[in-house]
Protein backbone atom coordinates (compact mmCIF):
# COMPACT_ATOMS: atom_id res chain seq x y z
CA UNK A 1 0.00 0.00 0.00
CA UNK A 2 1.55 3.53 -1.15
CA UNK A 3 2.13 5.96 1.48
CA UNK A 4 -0.24 8.94 1.98
CA UNK A 5 -0.02 12.17 3.65
CA UNK A 6 -3.57 12.74 3.77
CA UNK A 7 -4.27 14.30 7.07
CA UNK A 8 -7.45 13.30 7.94
CA UNK A 9 -6.60 9.46 7.95
CA UNK A 10 -5.31 10.43 11.64
CA UNK A 11 -9.30 10.71 12.37
CA UNK A 12 -11.32 9.56 10.16
CA UNK A 13 -14.78 11.08 11.17
CA UNK A 14 -13.75 14.37 9.81
CA UNK A 15 -12.81 12.80 5.95
CA UNK A 16 -13.51 15.06 3.27
CA UNK A 17 -16.23 13.86 0.60
CA UNK A 18 -15.35 11.31 -1.22
CA UNK A 19 -12.89 9.88 0.64
CA UNK A 20 -12.32 5.98 0.50
CA UNK A 21 -11.90 4.41 3.65
CA UNK A 22 -9.35 1.36 2.55
CA UNK A 23 -9.29 -2.34 2.56
CA UNK A 24 -7.39 -3.77 5.61
CA UNK A 25 -6.71 -7.75 4.58
CA UNK A 26 -4.44 -10.09 5.98
CA UNK A 27 -1.95 -7.45 7.19
CA UNK A 28 -1.56 -5.68 10.69
CA UNK A 29 -2.39 -1.77 10.56
CA UNK A 30 1.80 -1.20 12.13
CA UNK A 31 3.06 -3.16 9.22
CA UNK A 32 0.26 -0.94 6.61
CA UNK A 33 1.46 2.22 8.56
CA UNK A 34 -2.23 3.01 8.90
CA UNK A 35 -3.61 5.02 12.19
CA UNK A 36 -5.43 2.76 14.77
CA UNK A 37 -8.74 4.70 14.34
CA UNK A 38 -8.42 4.34 10.65
CA UNK A 39 -7.92 0.64 11.13
CA UNK A 40 -10.92 -0.17 13.27
CA UNK A 41 -12.74 1.89 11.39
CA UNK A 42 -11.76 -0.43 8.23
CA UNK A 43 -12.67 -3.35 10.13
CA UNK A 44 -16.07 -2.21 11.06
CA UNK A 45 -16.79 -1.85 7.39
CA UNK A 46 -15.20 -4.55 5.73
CA UNK A 47 -14.89 -7.32 8.52
CA UNK A 48 -17.37 -9.98 8.58
CA UNK A 49 -18.35 -10.50 12.98
CA UNK A 50 -16.71 -13.81 13.85
CA UNK A 51 -18.75 -16.74 15.90
CA UNK A 52 -16.09 -15.38 18.58
CA UNK A 53 -17.24 -12.12 18.90
CA UNK A 54 -20.80 -12.41 18.56
CA UNK A 55 -20.77 -15.04 21.33
CA UNK A 56 -18.44 -12.44 23.82
CA UNK A 57 -20.79 -9.35 22.93
CA UNK A 58 -24.24 -11.34 23.43
CA UNK A 59 -22.23 -12.42 26.67
CA UNK A 60 -21.58 -9.39 27.65
CA UNK A 61 -24.84 -7.76 27.22
CA UNK A 62 -25.89 -10.48 29.38
CA UNK A 63 -23.40 -9.72 31.86
CA UNK A 64 -25.22 -5.94 32.13
CA UNK A 65 -28.66 -7.42 33.07
CA UNK A 66 -26.76 -9.39 35.43
CA UNK A 67 -25.19 -6.87 37.16
CA UNK A 68 -28.88 -5.21 37.49
CA UNK A 69 -30.14 -7.58 39.96
CA UNK A 70 -32.53 -10.31 40.70
CA UNK A 71 -35.24 -9.31 38.56
CA UNK A 72 -33.15 -9.22 35.40
CA UNK A 73 -31.80 -12.67 35.74
CA UNK A 74 -34.03 -14.22 33.43
CA UNK A 75 -33.11 -11.69 30.59
CA UNK A 76 -29.62 -12.68 31.73
CA UNK A 77 -30.02 -16.24 31.25
CA UNK A 78 -32.04 -15.49 27.73
CA UNK A 79 -28.57 -13.91 26.38
CA UNK A 80 -26.40 -15.86 27.54
CA UNK A 81 -28.44 -19.15 25.92
CA UNK A 82 -28.23 -16.86 22.98
CA UNK A 83 -24.25 -16.62 22.98
CA UNK A 84 -24.10 -20.06 23.73
CA UNK A 85 -26.52 -21.13 20.54
CA UNK A 86 -24.19 -18.87 18.52
CA UNK A 87 -21.86 -21.95 17.67
CA UNK A 88 -18.46 -20.51 18.55
CA UNK A 89 -15.98 -23.45 19.02
CA UNK A 90 -13.41 -21.38 21.34
CA UNK A 91 -13.51 -23.44 24.40
CA UNK A 92 -12.84 -20.50 26.89
CA UNK A 93 -15.87 -18.70 25.11
CA UNK A 94 -18.09 -21.59 25.66
CA UNK A 95 -17.02 -22.13 29.13
CA UNK A 96 -17.60 -18.43 30.21
CA UNK A 97 -21.12 -18.77 28.54
CA UNK A 98 -21.92 -21.74 30.58
CA UNK A 99 -19.98 -20.21 33.62
CA UNK A 100 -21.94 -17.49 33.07
CA UNK A 101 -25.86 -18.75 32.41
CA UNK A 102 -25.12 -21.12 35.85
CA UNK A 103 -24.36 -17.62 37.98
CA UNK A 104 -27.96 -16.57 36.62
CA UNK A 105 -29.55 -19.38 37.25
CA UNK A 106 -28.10 -19.62 40.80
CA UNK A 107 -29.53 -16.35 41.61
CA UNK A 108 -32.98 -17.46 40.16
CA UNK A 109 -32.64 -20.57 42.52
CA UNK A 110 -32.37 -23.00 39.94
CA UNK A 111 -30.20 -25.60 40.73
CA UNK A 112 -30.22 -28.00 38.61
CA UNK A 113 -30.27 -26.04 35.31
CA UNK A 114 -27.28 -24.45 37.45
CA UNK A 115 -25.69 -27.93 38.29
CA UNK A 116 -25.79 -28.89 34.22
CA UNK A 117 -24.23 -25.83 32.96
CA UNK A 118 -21.45 -25.91 35.63
CA UNK A 119 -20.44 -29.61 34.20
CA UNK A 120 -20.87 -28.29 30.93
CA UNK A 121 -18.56 -25.45 31.48
CA UNK A 122 -15.96 -27.47 33.07
CA UNK A 123 -16.03 -29.73 30.15
CA UNK A 124 -14.94 -27.05 27.67
CA UNK A 125 -12.40 -25.49 31.01
CA UNK A 126 -11.87 -28.44 33.48
CA UNK A 127 -9.95 -26.02 35.27
CA UNK A 128 -12.50 -23.43 35.95
CA UNK A 129 -12.15 -22.64 40.29
CA UNK A 130 -15.35 -20.20 39.95
CA UNK A 131 -17.25 -22.90 37.91
CA UNK A 132 -16.55 -25.69 40.57
CA UNK A 133 -17.47 -22.93 43.25
CA UNK A 134 -20.96 -22.71 42.09
CA UNK A 135 -21.42 -26.01 40.85
CA UNK A 136 -20.43 -26.27 45.16
CA UNK A 137 -23.23 -24.51 45.86
CA UNK A 138 -25.81 -26.12 43.46
CA UNK A 139 -24.88 -29.38 44.44
CA UNK A 140 -25.39 -28.33 47.97
CA UNK A 141 -29.03 -26.69 47.45
CA UNK A 142 -29.54 -30.15 46.02
CA UNK A 143 -28.99 -32.21 48.54
CA UNK A 144 -26.06 -33.86 46.71
CA UNK A 145 -23.53 -33.52 49.39
CA UNK A 146 -21.16 -36.10 48.25
CA UNK A 147 -20.86 -34.35 44.38
CA UNK A 148 -20.56 -30.67 46.34
CA UNK A 149 -17.51 -32.12 48.42
CA UNK A 150 -15.98 -33.95 45.42
CA UNK A 151 -16.00 -30.00 43.35
CA UNK A 152 -14.80 -28.48 46.38
CA UNK A 153 -11.38 -30.83 46.63
CA UNK A 154 -10.83 -30.52 43.08
CA UNK A 155 -10.69 -26.53 42.98
CA UNK A 156 -9.17 -26.67 46.09
CA UNK A 157 -6.08 -28.16 44.33
CA UNK A 158 -5.73 -25.58 41.78
CA UNK A 159 -4.78 -23.35 44.96
CA UNK A 160 -7.32 -20.82 44.42
CA UNK A 161 -6.60 -17.29 45.41
CA UNK A 162 -7.76 -16.75 49.11
CA UNK A 163 -11.37 -15.57 49.06
CA UNK A 164 -12.14 -18.42 46.54
CA UNK A 165 -10.25 -20.82 48.76
CA UNK A 166 -12.52 -19.91 51.85
CA UNK A 167 -15.61 -19.93 50.24
CA UNK A 168 -14.92 -23.79 48.91
CA UNK A 169 -13.69 -24.78 52.45
CA UNK A 170 -17.03 -23.28 53.74
CA UNK A 171 -19.45 -25.00 51.08
CA UNK A 172 -17.00 -28.42 51.62
CA UNK A 173 -17.64 -28.25 55.36
CA UNK A 174 -21.59 -27.45 54.80
CA UNK A 175 -21.25 -30.53 52.48
CA UNK A 176 -19.84 -32.82 55.08
CA UNK A 177 -21.65 -31.85 58.22
CA UNK A 178 -24.72 -32.53 56.13
CA UNK A 179 -22.94 -36.61 55.21
CA UNK A 180 -22.32 -36.86 58.71
CA UNK A 181 -25.90 -35.87 59.89
CA UNK A 182 -27.26 -38.42 57.15
CA UNK A 183 -24.92 -41.39 57.99
CA UNK A 184 -26.27 -40.84 61.37
CA UNK A 185 -29.66 -40.72 60.23
CA UNK A 186 -29.24 -44.05 58.25
CA UNK A 187 -27.67 -45.76 61.76
CA UNK A 188 -30.17 -45.27 63.91
CA UNK A 189 -33.14 -46.21 61.03
CA UNK A 190 -30.81 -49.37 60.62
CA UNK A 191 -30.78 -50.13 64.12
CA UNK A 192 -34.55 -49.38 64.55
CA UNK A 193 -35.22 -51.68 61.61
CA UNK A 194 -33.35 -54.33 62.74
CA UNK A 195 -35.46 -53.95 66.17
CA UNK A 196 -37.97 -54.22 64.36
CA UNK A 197 -37.18 -57.26 62.58
CA UNK A 198 -35.92 -58.79 65.46
CA UNK A 199 -39.58 -58.31 67.61
CA UNK A 200 -41.37 -59.33 64.56
CA UNK A 201 -39.75 -62.48 64.98
CA UNK A 202 -40.17 -63.08 68.83
CA UNK A 203 -43.37 -62.23 68.41
CA UNK A 204 -43.98 -64.84 65.34
CA UNK A 205 -42.17 -67.35 67.74
CA UNK A 206 -44.31 -66.94 70.51
CA UNK A 207 -47.97 -67.32 68.28
CA UNK A 208 -46.43 -70.71 66.69
CA UNK A 209 -45.72 -71.79 70.56
CA UNK A 210 -49.33 -70.86 71.58
CA UNK A 211 -50.30 -72.86 67.75
CA UNK A 212 -51.89 -68.97 66.95
CA UNK A 213 -51.74 -68.73 63.23
CA UNK A 214 -52.89 -64.98 62.25
CA UNK A 215 -55.26 -64.50 59.40
CA UNK A 216 -56.49 -61.38 56.68
CA UNK A 217 -58.25 -58.97 59.27
CA UNK A 218 -62.55 -59.05 58.54
CA UNK A 219 -62.67 -55.32 59.66
CA UNK A 220 -61.73 -51.73 58.23
CA UNK A 221 -61.10 -50.52 61.56
CA UNK A 222 -58.36 -52.79 61.99
CA UNK A 223 -56.05 -51.28 59.63
CA UNK A 224 -56.68 -48.15 60.80
CA UNK A 225 -55.52 -49.49 64.29
CA UNK A 226 -52.15 -48.45 65.58
CA UNK A 227 -50.66 -50.65 66.82
CA UNK A 228 -52.32 -53.16 63.98
CA UNK A 229 -50.06 -56.21 65.44
CA UNK A 230 -49.39 -58.46 68.03
CA UNK A 231 -46.21 -57.02 70.24
CA UNK A 232 -44.60 -58.08 73.60
CA UNK A 233 -45.36 -55.75 76.79
CA UNK A 234 -42.86 -55.13 79.35
CA UNK A 235 -43.23 -58.58 81.27
CA UNK A 236 -42.53 -60.53 78.08
CA UNK A 237 -46.36 -61.42 77.99
CA UNK A 238 -48.36 -60.36 74.58
CA UNK A 239 -50.70 -57.73 73.90
CA UNK A 240 -52.89 -57.44 71.45
CA UNK A 241 -55.07 -55.17 69.72
CA UNK A 242 -58.93 -56.50 70.25
CA UNK A 243 -62.06 -55.03 68.12
CA UNK A 244 -65.31 -55.17 69.92
CA UNK A 245 -68.01 -55.11 67.21
CA UNK A 246 -71.53 -54.99 68.36
CA UNK A 247 -74.01 -55.15 65.66
CA UNK A 248 -77.50 -52.88 65.31
CA UNK A 249 -79.28 -56.02 64.60
CA UNK A 250 -79.18 -59.78 65.04
CA UNK A 251 -79.72 -60.22 61.37
CA UNK A 252 -76.34 -58.32 60.18
CA UNK A 253 -73.49 -60.29 59.56
CA UNK A 254 -69.70 -59.97 60.49
CA UNK A 255 -69.08 -57.85 57.10
CA UNK A 256 -71.62 -55.35 57.82
CA UNK A 257 -69.10 -52.18 58.23
CA UNK A 258 -72.25 -50.39 59.56
CA UNK A 259 -71.61 -52.01 63.15
CA UNK A 260 -70.75 -50.28 66.39
CA UNK A 261 -67.31 -51.11 67.35
CA UNK A 262 -65.20 -50.18 70.25
CA UNK A 263 -61.47 -50.60 69.90
CA UNK A 264 -58.81 -51.72 72.70
CA UNK A 265 -55.39 -51.24 71.64
CA UNK A 266 -53.12 -52.27 74.03
CA UNK A 267 -55.35 -56.05 75.80
CA UNK A 268 -52.91 -58.05 78.08
CA UNK A 269 -53.09 -62.12 77.07
CA UNK A 270 -53.95 -62.28 80.61
CA UNK A 271 -56.90 -59.80 81.15
CA UNK A 272 -60.30 -61.03 80.69
CA UNK A 273 -63.22 -59.80 78.67
CA UNK A 274 -64.84 -58.68 81.37
CA UNK A 275 -62.47 -56.45 82.84
CA UNK A 276 -62.66 -54.26 79.68
CA UNK A 277 -66.59 -54.57 78.53
CA UNK A 278 -67.18 -53.24 82.03
CA UNK A 279 -65.71 -49.88 80.80
CA UNK A 280 -67.15 -50.04 77.37
CA UNK A 281 -70.60 -51.13 78.33
CA UNK A 282 -72.34 -50.35 81.81
CA UNK A 283 -74.33 -53.54 81.12
CA UNK A 284 -75.05 -55.88 78.75
CA UNK A 285 -79.11 -57.04 76.79
CA UNK A 286 -78.97 -60.84 77.27
CA UNK A 287 -80.65 -60.68 73.09
CA UNK A 288 -77.25 -58.81 71.65
CA UNK A 289 -74.06 -60.60 70.86
CA UNK A 290 -71.16 -58.98 71.43
CA UNK A 291 -68.39 -59.99 68.57
CA UNK A 292 -64.60 -60.23 69.95
CA UNK A 293 -62.29 -60.39 66.86
CA UNK A 294 -58.85 -60.46 68.04
CA UNK A 295 -57.41 -58.37 65.44
CA UNK A 296 -55.24 -59.79 62.40
CA UNK A 297 -55.15 -63.52 64.11
CA UNK A 298 -59.25 -65.25 63.62
CA UNK A 299 -59.67 -66.40 59.95
CA UNK A 300 -62.97 -66.11 57.88
CA UNK A 301 -63.23 -70.01 58.49
CA UNK A 302 -63.36 -69.47 62.26
CA UNK A 303 -66.97 -68.63 63.81
CA UNK A 304 -66.15 -65.33 65.75
CA UNK A 305 -66.09 -66.08 69.41
CA UNK A 306 -69.15 -64.60 71.15
CA UNK A 307 -68.49 -62.70 74.69
CA UNK A 308 -70.94 -64.66 76.50
CA UNK A 309 -69.15 -67.83 77.10
CA UNK A 310 -65.99 -66.06 77.64
CA UNK A 311 -66.58 -63.14 79.82
CA UNK A 312 -64.77 -64.53 82.67
CA UNK A 313 -61.43 -65.83 80.71
CA UNK A 314 -58.46 -64.05 78.74
CA UNK A 315 -57.01 -64.51 75.62
CA UNK A 316 -54.55 -66.90 76.47
CA UNK A 317 -57.49 -69.14 77.51
CA UNK A 318 -59.05 -68.69 74.43
CA UNK A 319 -55.55 -68.99 72.42
CA UNK A 320 -55.63 -72.75 73.85
CA UNK A 321 -59.28 -73.33 72.92
CA UNK A 322 -58.46 -72.49 69.11
CA UNK A 323 -55.36 -74.01 69.28
CA UNK A 324 -56.95 -77.38 70.64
Amino acid sequence: MEETTDEWWECPLFAPPGSVIPRLEGVSAEEQRVPSALAALSHVLYDEETPQERAELIREHGNRFFRHGPRFQKEAVRLYTEAIGVGCDVPEVIAANYNNRAAAHLKLCNYGYALQDVRKCLDAEPHNVKAMLRGAVAANSLHRFSEAVELCEQALRFLPPPGVANLLQKEKKRAETALHKEAAKDQARQARDEEKLEENLRVRRALQARGVQLGAPLYSQQLRTDPNTVQFGEDGRLIWPVLFVYPDLPSQGLDDQSNHCDLVCEFHEDDTFDDHLEVSCSSLSLGLEVHILIAHWVRRSCSPTLAHPYLGTNISSIEQRISR
